[in-house]
C-alpha cells in the first residue's frame, strides 16, 4: 500500500501523497520530520471534512469566473443580472485578481468602500449583496448617508419644461411620458402597442419596472397629444420607441445633464415621477390614490412624496399665528 506521506529527495521536505473524500491531497508538508509531517496531514484531512481545504486552494478568478447572478425582484426576476456581473467582473477583479480567498481581508475592503466617495449607501448595498453572493461574510458597517429628497427638488411645472428645453430631442418624449404618467424609465423605453390599451389606459403587461406589481394609467388628453406624434407600432409586440432599446444609461445622463445646464443642483430620471405624485397630491389626490397609480407594494414608499410647498408652510403659519391673536381680543 503506498504511502500517504513522500519524500521527493533524501533531505527534501515531506509531501502529502492520498486522496481523501474526493479530494487529491499533494500539498507540500513543510517539514523533514516525519511525526510532524503525519500531523500536518491530518490537519488537510480536517480541513477536507469541514470544507475548508477548498477554499484554502480557491482564488478569488474562480469564484468571480463561476459568478451567475440573476435579479431578484421585478419584471427582472430570474433573468441574468449584467451590473452585478459586472461589478464583479471589473471592479473587483482589479482589486481581488489572483488572490486566493483566506488572503483577502474582507472587513478591511468593506469598511473602506462604505467610506469611498465613488458610491452612494444604496450603491454600496448592492456591492456588498455582490461580494455575499459569492460567499463572503461581511461586516456590519455605516453606510454614507445618500442625498435624499426634500422640499428644495419639489418640481414645478416651468421646472420641467425648463429641464425638457436642454433635453435632445429624441429624449424629450420619454421624459413627458414619464411626468404625465409617473412610469419609470424601464417602462416607458420599452412601451409597446400591447401596453396602450385602446380603452384608453396604459397597463404596462408586465407591471412596474422595478416591483412587477401591476399599474393602469389613464391617458390623458396631453398624453393623447405625444402618442399621435409617435410613429404607431405596427404589431402587438413593436415598440413605441425602437430607438432608445438599451439606451437606459444614455438617457439617464443626458438628464442629469439637462438638470445641471438648467440651473439645478440636483437631477434624474426619477425627478420627473416625483413631480407627478407630488402635483396628484397637491390636487387633493389620496395617498392611497397614488399609491396604486405608482404600484408601490407599501403606502410607506409613497409617504415620501407627502410634501408641501413652502408657500404652504407659510401660510400654515400665517393662519396660526392670525388664528392666536385673536385670542382674549389682541
Amino acid at each position: 500500500m503506498p504511502s500517504e506521506i513522500i519524500r521527493r529527495s533524501n533531505h527534501g521536505s515531506y509531501y502529502a501523497n492520498v486522496s481523501y473524500m474526493g479530494v487529491r491531497l499533494r500539498d507540500c508538508l513543510k517539514t523533514v520530520n516525519r511525526n510532524e509531517a503525519q500531523r500536518r496531514l491530518i490537519e488537510l484531512k480536517h480541513l477536507v471534512e469541514r470544507g475548508d481545504y477548498q477554499k484554502i486552494k480557491q482564488t478569488f478568478d474562480e469564484l468571480v469566473a463561476d459568478y451567475e447572478p440573476v435579479s431578484r425582484r421585478g419584471i427582472y426576476k430570474g433573468k441574468p443580472n449584467k451590473e452585478k456581473k459586472d461589478f464583479a467582473q471589473k471592479y473587483l477583479m482589479s482589486i481581488f485578481k489572483g488572490k486566493k480567498i483566506v488572503d483577502i481581508d474582507v472587513d478591511a475592503w468593506a469598511k473602506a468602500h462604505a467610506l469611498d466617495p465613488r458610491w452612494s449607501g444604496s450603491s454600496c448595498k448592492k456591492h456588498f449583496t455582490v461580494m455575499r453572493e459569492l460567499g463572503f461574510d461581511l461586516p456590519a458597517v455605516d453606510y454614507k448617508p445618500g442625498k435624499g429628497w426634500n422640499l428644495d427638488q419639489i418640481l414645478e411645472e416651468k421646472d420641467v419644461l425648463k429641464v425638457l428645453n436642454f433635453m435632445p430631442e429624441k429624449y424629450r418624449d420619454v421624459c413627458m411620458i414619464s411626468a404625465l404618467t409617473s412610469l419609470r424609465l424601464g417602462n416607458v423605453i420599452k412601451m409597446s402597442k400591447k401596453d396602450v390599451q385602446a380603452t384608453g389606459w396604459i397597463k404596462p403587461v408586465n407591471g412596474q419596472a422595478k416591483t412587477g406589481l401591476p399599474v393602469e394609467v389613464k391617458i390623458s388628453k396631453a398624453l393623447a397629444k405625444i402618442f399621435q406624434r409617435l410613429p404607431a407600432p405596427l404589431r402587438e409586440d413593436d415598440l413605441y420607441f425602437p430607438h432608445l432599446r438599451n439606451m437606459n444609461k444614455a438617457l439617464s445622463t443626458a438628464v442629469r445633464r439637462a438638470f445641471k445646464r438648467a440651473g439645478y443642483s440636483f437631477g434624474s430620471f426619477i425627478h420627473f415621477r416625483h413631480f407627478h405624485a407630488c402635483s396628484a397630491l397637491d390636487s387633493g389626490h389620496s395617498l392611497e390614490e397614488i399609491q396604486a397609480q405608482l404600484g408601490h407594494k407599501n403606502i410607506s414608499q409613497t409617504q415620501v412624496y407627502a410634501r408641501v410647498k413652502r408657500e404652504k408652510l407659510a401660510k400654515v403659519a400665517e393662519s396660526v399665528d392670525t388664528t392666536l391673536t385673536q385670542v382674549g381680543g389682541h
